[in-house]
């Protein structure tokens, strides 16, 4: 394959010189001449550059070399002019495949393709499948391609200064003029869509506060009664005839291990019950601060509820704990 193109390679560049020094008539000698001289010594960059290795200016090269036979009358329309546009073709196609998909070959070698067809349709000459299906995959490689970007173009906004009356010219400049600020509003929008916002924390306060009740409550319900199902225990051994058959070390022993057990017991129930009242309490107080910023929210009462205040009160005493709270207008 790489033979069969070096040799249609240096075959085209042979026509194009036969071409030149035989297929020109004589009162044209000099122009002819010099124009498929050009065309030979371009086509031999481009065999030079894709013998490098440098695809994409190998097409490029290939296709200047088209647009010198586009300005020749004895090359345009010819077997050489197909033959230089299906190579750039080629090589668009291989350098797309060998670079990160630059979609810009894909745009170039559409531009030299469209070119050389509406030339041969001027001519009234058929367009050859080669060329078409280069077409094809031209428009396969452009339907994935990007859709280029399109700059946004702002139009300067013009504003139309106020007329000054006759007897008072305006001296102000047109640029400056400014609307005025409008006054604050002591009674806001009750449609104001911060509403919502300044009642989420009310709420949250509000749910929180009545799981941390209910958590406190199941607490206290828990270590309430420990202490009594403890002494239920000890003394349901204490009467149990397996007790009553045993001697006095082994009962000693299940007593003092009964007391110790009454003991946790009591200590677990206490520290139960304490926490669940902490957790209660605390729950209660935010149900209670909660309810209140619910009520100053509410659109027509915050002049009433903005003078509520809430005094917590919480007593600790040996073997109590007292968790209140006072609300005043």
């Amino acid at each position: 394959m790489v033979w069969s193109q070096w040799i249609r390679r240096r075959a085209l560049v042979g026509i194009v010189g036969l071409w030149a020094a035989t297929g020109a008539p004589t009162a044209h000698a000099a122009g002819p001449a010099s124009a498929g001289q050009r065309i030979t010594d371009k086509i031999g960059e481009a065999d030079g550059a894709r013998t490098d290795g440098r695809l994409a200016e190998a097409a490029r090269l290939y296709g200047d070399a088209h647009a010198l036979i586009q300005g020749s009358e004895e090359y345009r329309g010819t077997g050489v002019a197909l033959d230089v546009v299906l190579q750039a073709a080629r090589l668009y196609r291989e350098a797309f495949k060998a670079s990160a998909r630059d979609y810009a070959l894909c745009r170039e070698s559409e531009a030299l393709l469209d070119a050389f067809v509406a030339d041969l349709r001027g001519r009234g000459q058929a367009v050859p499948s080669t060329v078409s299906d280069e077409q094809a995959w031209v428009a396969e490689c452009l339907a994935d391609a990007p859709a280029p970007a399109v700059p946004v173009v702002s139009e300067p906004v013009q504003t139309t200064p106020a007329e000054p009356t006759p007897d008072e010219p305006s001296t102000a400049p047109e640029s400056t003029v400014v609307p005025p600020s409008p006054e604050p509003d002591d009674h806001p929008d009750p449609t104001d869509d911060t509403e919502p916002r300044g009642r989420a924390l009310p709420i949250a306060l509000v749910g929180g506060g009545g799981a941390a009740a209910v958590t406190g409550a199941v607490l206290l319900a828990v270590g309430l009664p420990l202490r009594a199902r403890a002494d239920d225990y000890r003394s349901e051994v204490l009467g149990s005839p397996e007790y009553l058959q045993r001697g006095p070390q082994d009962r000693a022993a299940i007593e003092a291990a009964l007391g110790s057990y009454v003991d946790d017991e009591r200590r677990r129930g206490v520290a139960l019950m304490a926490s669940g009242g902490a957790v209660l309490g605390l729950g209660v107080a935010a149900v209670i601060v909660g309810s209140i910023q619910l009520a100053r929210a509410r659109p027509g009462r915050r002049d009433r509820s903005a003078r509520a205040r809430l005094d917590p009160q919480l007593v600790l005493r040996p073997g109590r704990l007292s968790v209140g709270a006072s609300l005043r207008f």
